[in-house]
Protein backbone atom coordinates (compact mmCIF):
# COMPACT_ATOMS: atom_id res chain seq x y z
CA UNK A 1 0.00 0.00 0.00
CA UNK A 2 1.49 3.69 -0.49
CA UNK A 3 0.01 7.17 0.18
CA UNK A 4 1.46 10.09 -2.40
CA UNK A 5 2.02 13.00 -0.02
CA UNK A 6 2.95 16.77 -0.96
CA UNK A 7 5.69 18.77 -0.20
CA UNK A 8 6.35 22.68 -0.13
CA UNK A 9 9.15 24.64 0.63
CA UNK A 10 10.05 28.30 0.34
CA UNK A 11 12.93 30.53 0.27
CA UNK A 12 15.58 32.33 -0.50
CA UNK A 13 15.43 32.47 3.42
CA UNK A 14 19.54 32.91 3.50
CA UNK A 15 19.61 35.46 0.64
CA UNK A 16 16.75 37.38 2.37
CA UNK A 17 18.04 37.14 5.87
CA UNK A 18 21.70 37.88 4.69
CA UNK A 19 20.28 41.29 3.47
CA UNK A 20 18.77 42.76 6.95
CA UNK A 21 20.55 45.23 8.15
CA UNK A 22 18.35 46.12 11.25
CA UNK A 23 16.22 44.12 13.78
CA UNK A 24 13.16 45.61 12.49
CA UNK A 25 14.00 44.04 9.32
CA UNK A 26 15.33 40.38 10.75
CA UNK A 27 11.28 40.43 12.73
CA UNK A 28 10.01 41.36 9.20
CA UNK A 29 11.62 38.59 6.99
CA UNK A 30 11.05 36.37 9.61
CA UNK A 31 7.13 37.46 9.65
CA UNK A 32 6.16 37.39 6.49
CA UNK A 33 7.76 33.91 5.52
CA UNK A 34 6.10 32.52 8.96
CA UNK A 35 2.82 34.20 7.41
CA UNK A 36 2.87 32.89 4.31
CA UNK A 37 3.61 29.38 5.70
CA UNK A 38 0.78 29.68 8.49
CA UNK A 39 -1.83 30.97 5.93
CA UNK A 40 -0.99 27.98 3.52
CA UNK A 41 -1.21 25.78 6.78
CA UNK A 42 -4.29 27.45 8.34
CA UNK A 43 -6.32 26.66 4.69
CA UNK A 44 -5.86 22.95 4.31
CA UNK A 45 -5.04 21.91 8.51
CA UNK A 46 -8.62 20.78 8.77
CA UNK A 47 -8.69 19.13 5.06
CA UNK A 48 -5.88 16.83 5.11
CA UNK A 49 -3.06 15.16 7.45
CA UNK A 50 -0.07 17.21 7.95
CA UNK A 51 3.14 15.15 8.74
CA UNK A 52 5.16 18.18 9.10
CA UNK A 53 4.56 20.88 11.01
CA UNK A 54 2.16 20.42 13.89
CA UNK A 55 -1.00 21.67 13.25
CA UNK A 56 -3.49 20.68 16.15
CA UNK A 57 -2.57 23.53 18.31
CA UNK A 58 -5.76 25.75 17.28
CA UNK A 59 -3.94 28.90 19.18
CA UNK A 60 -1.50 29.00 16.80
CA UNK A 61 -4.17 29.61 14.10
CA UNK A 62 -6.07 32.31 15.84
CA UNK A 63 -6.45 35.86 14.46
CA UNK A 64 -6.19 37.77 17.92
CA UNK A 65 -3.27 38.57 17.62
CA UNK A 66 -2.03 39.72 13.58
CA UNK A 67 1.67 39.92 14.37
CA UNK A 68 2.11 36.86 16.72
CA UNK A 69 3.87 34.84 13.74
CA UNK A 70 7.51 36.05 13.05
CA UNK A 71 9.44 32.37 13.56
CA UNK A 72 6.52 30.55 14.66
CA UNK A 73 6.26 28.24 11.19
CA UNK A 74 9.00 26.27 9.50
CA UNK A 75 9.88 27.13 5.70
CA UNK A 76 8.68 22.96 5.19
CA UNK A 77 5.46 21.25 5.14
CA UNK A 78 4.36 17.74 4.35
CA UNK A 79 0.83 16.33 3.98
CA UNK A 80 -1.16 13.38 2.34
CA UNK A 81 -2.80 13.80 -0.87
CA UNK A 82 -6.27 12.92 -0.19
CA UNK A 83 -7.51 14.05 -4.02
CA UNK A 84 -6.05 14.22 -7.43
CA UNK A 85 -5.84 17.62 -8.01
CA UNK A 86 -4.85 18.23 -4.53
CA UNK A 87 -1.21 19.96 -6.17
CA UNK A 88 -2.68 22.43 -8.51
CA UNK A 89 -5.34 22.78 -5.24
CA UNK A 90 -2.63 23.63 -3.28
CA UNK A 91 -0.43 26.02 -5.97
CA UNK A 92 -3.72 28.16 -6.21
CA UNK A 93 -3.76 28.47 -2.22
CA UNK A 94 0.22 29.46 -2.01
CA UNK A 95 -1.16 32.50 -5.16
CA UNK A 96 -3.92 33.84 -3.31
CA UNK A 97 -2.30 33.73 0.06
CA UNK A 98 0.68 36.05 -1.55
CA UNK A 99 -2.25 38.19 -3.45
CA UNK A 100 -4.12 39.15 0.26
CA UNK A 101 -0.52 39.36 1.54
CA UNK A 102 0.26 41.99 -1.05
CA UNK A 103 -3.15 43.63 -0.85
CA UNK A 104 -1.70 44.69 3.05
CA UNK A 105 1.88 45.76 2.31
CA UNK A 106 -0.02 47.91 0.00
CA UNK A 107 -2.48 49.20 2.35
CA UNK A 108 0.06 49.12 4.88
CA UNK A 109 2.55 51.86 2.62
CA UNK A 110 -0.65 53.55 1.67
CA UNK A 111 0.38 52.73 -2.15
CA UNK A 112 -2.92 50.50 -3.08
CA UNK A 113 -2.88 51.45 -6.76
CA UNK A 114 0.44 49.46 -6.67
CA UNK A 115 -1.05 46.32 -5.40
CA UNK A 116 -0.13 44.81 -9.17
CA UNK A 117 2.96 45.87 -8.75
CA UNK A 118 3.42 44.61 -5.39
CA UNK A 119 1.97 41.32 -6.59
CA UNK A 120 4.39 40.32 -8.96
CA UNK A 121 7.55 41.24 -7.10
CA UNK A 122 5.94 38.49 -4.22
CA UNK A 123 5.43 35.87 -6.89
CA UNK A 124 9.10 36.67 -8.74
CA UNK A 125 10.65 36.80 -5.34
CA UNK A 126 9.70 34.32 -3.34
CA UNK A 127 10.92 30.65 -4.31
CA UNK A 128 7.78 28.38 -3.73
CA UNK A 129 8.72 25.11 -4.52
CA UNK A 130 5.82 21.96 -4.52
CA UNK A 131 6.82 18.53 -4.69
CA UNK A 132 4.09 15.32 -5.15
CA UNK A 133 5.35 12.04 -4.38
CA UNK A 134 3.69 8.19 -3.90
CA UNK A 135 5.38 6.83 -1.08
CA UNK A 136 5.21 3.12 -0.09
CA UNK A 137 4.32 2.09 3.21
CA UNK A 138 7.21 1.42 5.63
CA UNK A 139 9.11 4.35 3.46
CA UNK A 140 10.28 7.42 5.51
CA UNK A 141 7.81 9.95 3.68
CA UNK A 142 9.61 13.09 5.65
CA UNK A 143 12.96 11.73 4.85
CA UNK A 144 12.44 11.03 1.12
CA UNK A 145 10.19 14.18 0.49
CA UNK A 146 13.35 16.55 1.94
CA UNK A 147 15.45 15.01 -0.15
CA UNK A 148 13.22 16.20 -3.23
CA UNK A 149 12.61 19.70 -1.74
CA UNK A 150 16.65 20.02 -0.88
CA UNK A 151 17.15 18.76 -4.41
CA UNK A 152 14.57 21.55 -5.76
CA UNK A 153 16.16 24.32 -3.40
CA UNK A 154 19.47 24.00 -5.47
Amino acid sequence: MSKTYIGLTIGPIVKTLSNVRQTRELWAASYLFSRIMKECIKEWRNKREFIIPFTDDDTLFEDTNHFKGAGLFADRLIFIQKEADDLSSFKNTVSTILDSISIDIASGIRKKGETTAIQKYLKDYFQIYLVEKQIEDGENPIFIINSLLDGLEL
